[in-house]
Order: structure tokens, then C-alpha cells, then sequence
């Protein structure tokens, strides 16, 4: 009878897995597609390409559109490779299974994931490559092969082309996915510099297959970074009571007072929407090549002349973001979109009552720590100093790797995030929630 115990405790543990799997297929199957999903899908539908979205998504959301049509395939595909990973990196615990189980229900049912995981959304390939390759990075960590750290380095690679900006918090995910393949080879000598040098040649590849793929598939460039930049100029033209704008952006009429009613700090879109004078997003109607240069001099001449005003502006948003004395006023859409955009007549929403019982329970939990990035953020930061001081071994390198990370993404996010979107936080709340079993592995077993 007590052989029989951990057999089916392991049982137990695939039994539930599945289960998870076909609960959340039952629950959300197809997605949720906002805006910008039915923007991408509507390329996808067309051939008709274009970088606003990453090319990436375009790409193998077309693929799964020959299988399935709709966002169902890509739907389906992003949360078996999340879950993959996820069933990868719970196996290779050292817990027994019980703990295991337990683990696995709770990241699945983690009320951020099951609020964020079920759109079909750019940040859903993110994570779920870069939960994939953590799967494989513990995988290598317990067994020592060489394979899955291979796989990891490739899956990063993938997951960077998905956010311009998770190149700076996934590149120390490489950077240390890499270190572990030089040990595995025993490159000891000037390991530092090798690893400096095969991140930014991972990187380059990284950008040129991208540019490859657009020029195979004739896609059309677009220009993104201007509405960042009108969002800063006219959010710091308000607190400085000057239009830094450059004239060919804006209307003739625009002023300060103007700005100040059509620009809060949890969105730039206000500003593309609502102003009477009209912004010149340069999106429909793009800038000449000097028009850009202009708007990038302005840019950073603003953040020269008035620094104390930009990173006012800028903490202002990292505090919408983080949730930290949040604006009251802010749209249920800056959490999720559990909407069918566009598509309502072709493509059915799931309506079911589990789903809309799931709804109702995170709408009631929306206001609670569980979904404040600011805690999830102190954690991290509590957490990379506490193994900064202690011995290293091969566990308090990964805890460091990934909380390191996840901090990064809230850093680059301080300074490029365009809205307060909970979206952009996907890595760092799951970078938290994949270190406590880490954690709590690290305080019940002596790790090499």
C-alpha cells in the first residue's frame, strides 16, 4: 500500500494537469480579441502586412488560421506551449507530487493569468515562449543534459521578437541561459565576455530574421515610436505651460489648456481621440524623413530642458502602472478585453457559465493585492537582493536570473510604456509567481 502512494500521487498530478488544460479550453475557447487583436487578424484575413503589429504574431497567427480559422488555432496554440512549459518546469521540482499538484493549480489558476491568458494579444506569445523556456532551463538544471538549453536560448530568441522592449529584460534571461551552456561545455576562460558576445549575436540574428521574414512577406513598414514621443512632448507641455509639439503634428489651434483636458497619465490614446485640433499620430498619414528627424530632436531636447517634469511624467505613469494611488476613473479595458472586436458575427464569444462565472470573480478581485504590480515588484526586488548576499549555487543564480528579469521590465516600461495596460506587467507578475516554488525548493532542499 505504501509503494502504491506515490504512484498515485503522480497520476494524480497528469490528471489534474489535463484537467487544467481542458478547463481553460472550455472556459475561454477562442479568446478574447480587443482592438489591436482585430487589427492583427484583419492582416492575417488579407495578406495585407504591416509592422504595427510584430511580425511574429502576424506570422503564426496565420498558420493557425490554415488549421483553425479564426483565433481559436492561435488561442489554442499560445496556452499549450504556456502550459508545456509550465507542466515542464513544475515535473523537474523537487517537490513530491502532492506539492507538485498543488503547484501546478495554483500559476494556472492564478487570478492575473486567468485574466490575461485567454486574449489574443502579443504579450500572450510572449510568455508563453518564455514560460516554455524556463520550463526547459529547469529541465536542464535537474538532469544536466545539454538539449534543453539549447531549446531555451531558441524559445528566448523567439519570445524577444513578440515586445521591442522585452529584448532588455529577456537579453539577462539569455545572458544566463548561455553562461549555463558554456559550463555545459566546460568554456571556463573568459566566460563573462563569451556570454556578452553570444547575447549580442543572438540578438543580431534575432533582428535579421525578423527583417527577413518582412521582406519575404512584402510587409509594409510602419513607424511606431512617434506616438510615444507625442505623448511625452504634450503630457510635459502641460506641466511646463508651453506646446513643445513641433507645429506638423498638431492643429493650428492646439494649447496648453487644450492638452491638459485630452491627456492623462494612464493612456496616450486620449490624446490620437479626443483633442479637438487634431494630433498627427503619423500613423495614417506618415511624417517625411525630416518630419521624424525633427520629432526625435524635440524629443530629446525636451527630456534635456525639462528633466525633472519628464521623469515626473514618466513616474506618473509607472505609478498607474503598478497600481500605486491608481487614478480612479480608469476604463475595465486597461485589464482585459473580454470582447470578440469587430468579429462578433463570425466568430463567437464564449459565453459559457463557467466563463462568466470566472469573469465575475476576477471583476471582484480586480481592486485587491493579488492584482497589484507594485507588490509583485517590492517582492522581486526584496527577493534578487536577499540571494545578492548569499552563497551562490545553481538555484539562487536562477532566482536571481529571473527576478533580475522581471525587475527589468518594469524599468524599460517606466520610459517606453505607452499605457497603464496590465498587459505589459505579464512577465513580471509570472516571474513572481514561478519563484516562490523556487523558493520554497531553495529552503527545503540543499541545491548544488
Amino acid at each position: 500500500m505504501i509503494n502504491k502512494i506515490p504512484q498515485f500521487s503522480e497520476v494524480l498530478f497528469w490528471a489534474v494537469s489535463i484537467v487544467i488544460l481542458f478547463f481553460f479550453f472550455y472556459s475561454f475557447y477562442p479568446g478574447y480579441m480587443s482592438f489591436d487583436s482585430a487589427h492583427q487578424y484583419k492582416q492575417v484575413v488579407s495578406g495585407d502586412w504591416n509592422t504595427i503589429s510584430p511580425i511574429i504574431m502576424v506570422l503564426l497567427w496565420s498558420i493557425a488560421n490554415q488549421i483553425i480559422e479564426g483565433p481559436g488555432g492561435l488561442f489554442l496554440f499560445f496556452y499549450l506551449l504556456f502550459w508545456l512549459g509550465l507542466i515542464i518546469f513544475t515535473y523537474n521540482l523537487r517537490f513530491n507530487f502532492w506539492i507538485k499538484t498543488l503547484v501546478i493549480i495554483a500559476i494556472s489558476m492564478w487570478p492575473y493569468n486567468m485574466m490575461i491568458l485567454p486574449h489574443l494579444w502579443k504579450d500572450i506569445g510572449l510568455i508563453s515562449f518564455l514560460i516554455f523556456a524556463i520550463g526547459f532551463i529547469k529541465l536542464h538544471l535537474k538532469t544536466e543534459k545539454k538539449y534543453p538549453i539549447w531549446i531555451a536560448l531558441v524559445t528566448l530568441m523567439i519570445a524577444s521578437m513578440f515586445r521591442f522592449e522585452s529584448i532588455v529584460y529577456i537579453s539577462i534571461l539569455q545572458f544566463y541561459t548561455i553562461l549555463l551552456i558554456l559550463r555545459s561545455y566546460q568554456k571556463q576562460h573568459n566566460i563573462i565576455l563569451k556570454t556578452i558576445g553570444c547575447v549580442i549575436l543572438v540578438f543580431v540574428i534575432s533582428i535579421l530574421l525578423s527583417k527577413t521574414v518582412i521582406k519575404l512577406t512584402g510587409t509594409k513598414k510602419v513607424i511606431l515610436w512617434q506616438t510615444i514621443a507625442l505623448w511625452d512632448l504634450s503630457r510635459v507641455s502641460v506641466k511646463v505651460d508651453r506646446v513643445l509639439l513641433p507645429e506638423f503634428t498638431i492643429g493650428e489651434a492646439m494649447t496648453v489648456d487644450e492638452l491638459s483636458t485630452t491627456t492623462v497619465p494612464w493612456t496616450n490614446t486620449h490624446l490620437f481621440s479626443k483633442t479637438k485640433s487634431g494630433i498627427n499620430a503619423g500613423l495614417l498619414t506618415p511624417y517625411k524623413q525630416e518630419q521624424y528627424s525633427i520629432l526625435f530632436k524635440k524629443w530629446l531636447s525636451m527630456m534635456a530642458t525639462y528633466p525633472i517634469e519628464y521623469l515626473t511624467h514618466r513616474l506618473e505613469v509607472t505609478r498607474e502602472l503598478l497600481r500605486i494611488n491608481e487614478s480612479s476613473n480608469k476604463p475595465i479595458d486597461l485589464y482585459y478585453s473580454r470582447m470578440m472586436y469587430d468579429f462578433k458575427d463570425k466568430f463567437e464569444l464564449n459565453k459559457s457559465p463557467l466563463n462568466k462565472k470566472i469573469t465575475h470573480g476576477i471583476n471582484s478581485l480586480l481592486g485587491n493585492l493579488v492584482f497589484k504590480g507594485w507588490v509583485y515588484f517590492v517582492f522581486l526586488i526584496l527577493v534578487f537582493i536577499l540571494f545578492s548576499m548569499t552563497k551562490r549555487s545553481r538555484q539562487s543564480e536562477f532566482i536571481k536570473a529571473i527576478s533580475l528579469s522581471g525587475i527589468s521590465s518594469v524599468v524599460i516600461l517606466s520610459f517606453v510604456s505607452p499605457s497603464a495596460e496590465q498587459r505589459y506587467l505579464i512577465w513580471l507578475f509570472n516571474s513572481s509567481i514561478f519563484i516562490l516554488p523556487l523558493l520554497l525548493e531553495k529552503a527545503l532542499y540543499k541545491q548544488n
